[in-house]
Protein backbone atom coordinates (compact mmCIF):
# COMPACT_ATOMS: atom_id res chain seq x y z
CA UNK A 1 0.00 0.00 0.00
CA UNK A 2 1.05 3.61 -0.84
CA UNK A 3 0.60 6.76 1.02
CA UNK A 4 1.69 9.85 -0.25
CA UNK A 5 4.58 11.43 2.04
CA UNK A 6 7.90 10.18 3.11
CA UNK A 7 7.94 6.88 1.36
CA UNK A 8 5.85 4.80 4.73
CA UNK A 9 2.61 2.95 4.17
CA UNK A 10 0.18 2.53 7.08
CA UNK A 11 1.62 -0.83 7.69
CA UNK A 12 5.08 0.90 8.11
CA UNK A 13 3.76 3.41 10.40
CA UNK A 14 1.81 1.16 12.46
CA UNK A 15 4.54 -1.20 13.34
CA UNK A 16 7.01 1.82 14.10
CA UNK A 17 7.80 2.99 17.68
CA UNK A 18 7.22 6.41 17.90
CA UNK A 19 10.97 7.30 18.48
CA UNK A 20 11.65 5.67 14.97
CA UNK A 21 9.17 8.16 13.43
CA UNK A 22 10.59 11.51 15.59
CA UNK A 23 12.80 12.41 12.61
CA UNK A 24 9.75 12.45 10.29
CA UNK A 25 7.62 14.16 12.47
CA UNK A 26 10.61 16.66 12.33
CA UNK A 27 11.47 16.90 9.07
CA UNK A 28 7.35 17.48 8.05
CA UNK A 29 7.51 20.11 10.62
CA UNK A 30 10.25 22.12 8.86
CA UNK A 31 8.51 21.37 5.54
CA UNK A 32 5.41 23.11 6.91
CA UNK A 33 7.05 25.89 8.26
CA UNK A 34 9.42 26.52 5.26
CA UNK A 35 6.09 26.45 3.64
CA UNK A 36 4.74 29.09 5.32
CA UNK A 37 7.93 31.40 5.26
CA UNK A 38 6.97 30.72 1.31
CA UNK A 39 3.89 31.80 1.46
CA UNK A 40 4.40 35.08 3.94
CA UNK A 41 7.34 36.37 1.61
CA UNK A 42 5.49 36.10 -2.02
CA UNK A 43 2.45 36.69 -1.36
CA UNK A 44 2.88 40.15 -0.13
CA UNK A 45 4.45 40.74 -3.04
CA UNK A 46 1.57 39.51 -5.21
CA UNK A 47 -1.21 41.50 -2.79
CA UNK A 48 1.11 44.61 -2.96
CA UNK A 49 0.66 44.04 -6.94
CA UNK A 50 -2.67 43.83 -6.73
CA UNK A 51 -3.29 46.78 -4.36
CA UNK A 52 -0.81 48.87 -6.60
CA UNK A 53 -2.61 48.31 -9.76
CA UNK A 54 -5.75 48.66 -8.15
CA UNK A 55 -5.18 51.72 -6.79
CA UNK A 56 -3.62 53.54 -9.94
CA UNK A 57 -6.43 52.45 -12.51
CA UNK A 58 -8.75 53.76 -9.68
CA UNK A 59 -7.32 56.93 -9.21
CA UNK A 60 -5.82 57.55 -12.89
CA UNK A 61 -8.42 55.88 -14.91
CA UNK A 62 -7.33 55.42 -18.46
CA UNK A 63 -4.01 57.08 -18.03
CA UNK A 64 -2.94 54.41 -15.73
CA UNK A 65 -0.06 51.89 -16.96
CA UNK A 66 0.47 49.67 -13.92
CA UNK A 67 -0.16 46.02 -14.86
CA UNK A 68 -0.13 43.04 -12.39
CA UNK A 69 3.00 41.15 -12.06
CA UNK A 70 3.23 39.39 -15.04
CA UNK A 71 4.95 36.21 -13.67
CA UNK A 72 5.22 34.14 -10.70
CA UNK A 73 7.57 35.33 -8.20
CA UNK A 74 8.96 32.59 -7.96
CA UNK A 75 10.26 32.36 -11.59
CA UNK A 76 12.82 34.95 -10.24
CA UNK A 77 14.79 32.88 -7.42
CA UNK A 78 17.59 32.96 -9.02
CA UNK A 79 17.69 36.48 -10.38
CA UNK A 80 20.50 37.66 -8.48
CA UNK A 81 23.02 34.33 -8.57
CA UNK A 82 26.22 35.64 -9.72
CA UNK A 83 25.80 39.72 -9.05
CA UNK A 84 27.62 41.34 -6.45
CA UNK A 85 26.37 42.95 -3.07
CA UNK A 86 26.44 45.76 -5.13
CA UNK A 87 24.81 45.29 -8.31
CA UNK A 88 22.27 43.63 -6.06
CA UNK A 89 21.79 46.72 -4.21
CA UNK A 90 21.61 49.08 -7.23
CA UNK A 91 19.08 46.71 -8.88
CA UNK A 92 17.07 46.95 -5.91
CA UNK A 93 17.46 51.10 -5.81
CA UNK A 94 16.15 51.19 -9.48
CA UNK A 95 13.22 49.19 -8.50
CA UNK A 96 12.43 51.24 -5.60
CA UNK A 97 13.03 54.21 -7.37
CA UNK A 98 10.68 52.62 -10.15
CA UNK A 99 7.67 52.32 -7.58
CA UNK A 100 8.00 55.80 -6.02
CA UNK A 101 8.03 57.32 -9.66
CA UNK A 102 4.64 55.20 -10.45
CA UNK A 103 3.37 56.37 -7.18
CA UNK A 104 4.21 60.00 -7.84
CA UNK A 105 2.11 59.89 -11.15
CA UNK A 106 -0.55 58.10 -9.57
CA UNK A 107 -0.88 61.41 -7.11
CA UNK A 108 0.08 63.89 -9.91
CA UNK A 109 -3.16 62.76 -11.74
CA UNK A 110 -5.34 62.20 -8.35
CA UNK A 111 -4.69 65.80 -7.43
CA UNK A 112 -2.76 64.64 -3.72
CA UNK A 113 -0.15 66.25 -2.27
CA UNK A 114 3.51 66.15 -4.02
CA UNK A 115 5.85 63.74 -3.61
CA UNK A 116 9.93 65.10 -4.04
CA UNK A 117 12.34 62.91 -5.52
CA UNK A 118 15.72 63.94 -4.80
Amino acid sequence: MVTKGYGFSIHDIDCACPADLEPYAQAHKMELKGNDNMAWMYCGNYVLSAISVALEHCLAGSKARSEYLKEPVLTRLGEYDGLTQAEIDERELRKMLLAEKQWQMVGDRSHLSKTELK
